[in-house]
């Protein structure tokens, strides 16, 4: 975890292949869900690191894509996950950047808005080229 700007970010052990909650593989949910309480405590801390400090904002890091490519559904293996993540961020109240890198081609998309939630609007282009544009989207 570290702090830019005022902003947390923070790094998750949550990879790709169902984030190993495999059962035909021997010894793999044994250690998929001793990671995932980790990355649960993990994830908490980071959510009071930017509370305790009134960041602008969070960013959260993890490699695995969570979501199915045509229908959003997620797998068992990122279910509490993504729960915890939609709790505390509505928690939060502040906005939060979710990224992964298992999709292998670049997508901004937000797949946990809120229904009636209304999106930030730009005056001007936000040029989402790298993670420095965190910092003036919400800035």
């Amino acid at each position: 975890m570290w702090i830019r700007d005022g902003v947390v970010f923070a790094t998750l052990h949550i990879f790709g292949g169902h984030n190993n909650n495999q059962p035909d593989v021997p010894g793999a949910v044994e250690e998929f869900v001793a990671r995932d309480k980790a990355n649960e405590a993990w994830l908490e801390n980071a959510f009071e690191k930017a509370r305790n400090l009134d960041a602008p904002g969070l960013a959260i890091f993890i490699h695995g894509n969570p979501f199915g490519e045509l229908g959003r559904e997620c797998n068992l293996g990122f279910a509490r996950f993504l729960e915890q993540l939609r709790e505390l961020t509505i928690a939060f109240s502040k906005p939060v950047l979710a990224s992964h890198g298992d999709s292998h081609y670049f997508r901004v998309d937000k797949p946990l808005m809120l229904e009636g939630t209304a999106r930030r609007q730009y005056r001007k282009p936000n040029p989402f080229r790298s993670l420095w544009s965190f910092k003036y989207a919400w800035g």
